[in-house]
């Protein structure tokens, strides 16, 4: 079964939609411009519409991350104007 809703990244820490696949109780998970993996995500995109990764029970995956690397918007600041 493939399993949608995966990204991939190497130590440049930019992130790459993988393809994944469920081998037994493991999710497989590569992409082939990603050669030396060392982080993923799952359902981590605005869309997650497509993410189909459901535990024996039917329930689905929410949203997770092996890494901890600072978001694009960490330092961002916002401003609410009234």
């Amino acid at each position: 079964m493939w399993v949608k809703g995966f990204e991939i990244a190497s130590a440049d820490k930019v992130f790459h939609y993988a393809k994944a696949e469920i081998n037994g109780n493991t999710v497989v998970v590569y992409a082939d411009d990603v050669p030396s993996p060392v982080a993923v995500r799952y359902g981590w995109c605005d869309d997650a519409g497509d993410d189909n990764l459901f535990n024996k029970e039917g329930f689905p995956a929410g949203p997770f991350r092996t890494d901890n690397w600072p978001g694009i918007k960490e330092n961002s600041k916002y401003m609410i104007r009234r």
